[in-house]
């Protein structure tokens, strides 16, 4: 064996231990990266176990580490409208809005879809905290990046 040789089979033998081990130098000091999850709700007074739901697992997602954004379309734009009806209940529990509110203040973040808003009039003005409107290319690259998506 040639000089080379041997220190890159001496090389590949630490790092194969380290990585057997588990105490391979690079890989041991990489942070771990949060888990992306998107929840795509689709509904808001028209089924507003979903939303309830959708909220109530996402503030929970959040406060266990997770990157968590709601893509809003179709009726689900209407929870990021102002000019909705916020203190919507689902079995008489706690306001929809009150549900929306715990998940923005624990670092949640809500997309909505662009069409979905023109259609009900919704604009940036009108969006509550947390929310901003998306485009095409924001919707697709959500889905794409997700570890995990939840349908609602």
């Amino acid at each position: 064996m040639t000089r080379v040789s041997v220190a890159a089979h001496a090389m590949f033998g630490v790092l194969a231990g380290g990585l057997l081990l588990g105490t391979a130098p690079a890989l041991a000091q990489q942070p771990a990266r949060a888990k992306q999850v998107v929840i795509h709700l689709k509904h808001y007074s028209d089924n507003l176990h979903a939303v309830s739901m959708a909220l109530k697992l996402g503030t929970a997602m959040r406060k266990a580490g997770a990157e968590v954004t709601l893509m809003l379309d179709l009726e689900g734009v209407r929870l990021a409208d102002t000019r909705q009806p916020q203190d919507l209940r689902w079995g008489g529990e706690t306001p929809i809005g009150a549900h929306y509110d715990a998940f923005v203040a624990a670092g949640g973040k809500a997309v909505v879809c662009p069409h979905c808003a023109q259609a009900i009039g919704l604009k940036e003005n009108t969006l509550r905290a947390g929310a901003r409107l998306g485009d095409e290319s924001d919707l697709a690259q959500l889905v794409l990046d997700a570890d995990t998506v939840l349908d609602y």
